[in-house]
């Protein structure tokens, strides 16, 4: 009896010490979690950041063409319509047209250095890129309506001729 009680004890005791919690080692503190450091909830919170003018990752027409008035080289624009569409009709400050599928292809021309603001119809598929970019990283927002939607449609300047037809995204595929 006095054998087993002392087996016993022993695997209880191995198996509390194995149950014990440890503290985690690689672990980001709070502190650093937007001091660069790619963690999964940094990545995350980083997504979901916020600002008033720029709510759930989206920029109005009018402020993002105050911005590019008063502080142009703070952006970098990217259209990911169609080429034919683009050429029909684009924001002036445009620094990039790249059809929505390609744009994974091309990061290495966004810099991380600037607020990227992607357009495209009506700004959903613009939203999908938004989301991977910022999730790599970016700083960056779609236009809240997209180009036709958002910008030609408050009567901003485009060069060309304006798109008028969000249907006309069968040859881009961006809704």
């Amino acid at each position: 009896m006095g054998r087993f009680l002392v087996i016993f004890l022993v695997i209880i005791s191995l198996f509390v010490s194995g149950c014990a919690q440890e503290e985690p080692k690689n672990v980001v503190p709070e502190s650093q979690v937007f001091a660069g450091e790619v963690t999964v909830e940094g990545t995350v919170k980083r997504y979901f950041a916020d600002s008033p003018d720029r709510g759930m990752n989206m920029i109005d027409a009018k402020v993002l063409l105050e911005e590019l008035e008063t502080n142009r080289d703070q952006y970098f624009l990217v259209d990911i319509r169609s080429r034919e569409d683009f050429e029909k009709g684009y924001i002036d400050s445009t620094d990039l047209n790249v059809a929505f599928a390609q744009v994974g292809y091309n990061l290495d021309l966004l810099p991380r250095d600037k607020t990227i603001v992607v357009g495209c119809y009506s700004g959903q598929t613009a939203g999908q890129v938004v989301a991977a970019l910022r999730i790599a990283g970016y700083d960056a927002y779609s236009i809240r309506g997209g180009i036709t939607g958002g910008w030609i449609n408050a009567g901003f300047p485009t060069v060309g001729a304006p798109v008028v037809d969000p249907s006309a995204e069968s040859s881009g595929g961006c809704g």
